[in-house]
């Protein structure tokens, strides 16, 4: 099955949005990291793997260390700076924490989470409109 990385980004957005109305912040926390990640993988896979089934397999916070040796930031250290301080309010999140009780999670927590995921979604939408400025 080949990655769809920007519609993985949306779906998993709006089902984290709306978890997030329902106060279950557990599964709205996994899913605002996945969307994240794809928005991530979906500009690091823009050029690099068109048509390819090749998937990045990894996960939030690994994945900017990713983007420092990445082709694509050699040359655009303000991009890259860009995401990194989008993805700031992912800090803490981490992929084994689907496993994690859900008393664990904090609403402002996850709200930074949210918060996070809707700039790196709106950063990955002016990178492919090239608008970014």
């Amino acid at each position: 099955m080949l990655e769809d990385y920007s519609d993985a980004l949306q779906r998993h957005l709006e089902s984290g949005i709306a978890l997030v109305g329902l106060e279950h912040f557990a599964n709205a926390s996994h899913l605002l990291g996945i969307s994240a990640e794809c928005a991530i993988k979906a500009i690091l896979t823009k050029n690099r793997y068109p048509n390819s089934a090749k998937p990045l397999h990894s996960h939030l916070p690994w994945i900017l260390d990713t983007l420092k040796t990445h082709s694509l930031f050699k040359n655009n250290a303000k991009l890259l700076a860009r995401i990194t301080e989008a993805a700031r309010g992912l800090n803490q999140w981490r992929i084994a924490q689907r496993y994690a009780n859900r008393t664990q999670f904090l609403r402002s927590t996850v709200l930074a989470e949210m918060e996070a995921a809707k700039k790196l979604r709106q950063l990955k939408l002016h990178f492919f409109r090239g608008t970014l400025l």
